[in-house]
């Protein structure tokens, strides 16, 4: 709301820095163009899971179907299991069957967590 009505006065020092020099954000939107397609393409290679490449924001709507779990019950073997935090999206229409995954995270993170669920899911 309030970027919609004002901008709090304490920010603008901030956004005015910003508005010179846009590199850092460059740097950070490179960042996160790699750290999506990392994991893109590691989730990929886990034959039941299927994730297509998102537009925006840093989360990734996996399929689990392939899995025989609805979401719920992946996310919460993931959880148990695994050692994984998921969030199941069947609340959300059109989400049946899906997980949210984050990529906000370190690259040896997301390697770790991808592997766990790898691992996880081979062993079943």
């Amino acid at each position: 709301g309030n970027t919609c009505s004002h901008i709090p006065s304490f920010i603008m020092p901030a956004a005015e820095i910003a508005a010179k020099d846009w590199g850092p954000v460059e740097e950070f939107r490179e960042d996160y163009i790699q750290k999506r397609g990392r994991m893109v393409r590691l989730l990929n290679e886990i034959p039941s899971l299927t994730a297509g490449e998102p537009e925006g924001a840093f989360y990734l709507m996996v399929d689990v179907s392939r899995t025989g779990m609805d979401a719920t019950t992946f996310a919460s073997r993931a959880l148990e299991e695994a050692k994984v935090q998921v969030i199941p999206l069947e609340s959300i229409p059109g989400g049946e069957g899906h997980i949210r995954l984050s990529y906000a995270a370190e690259d040896d993170v997301i390697d770790e967590g991808l592997t766990r669920l790898r691992d996880w899911l081979n062993a079943q």
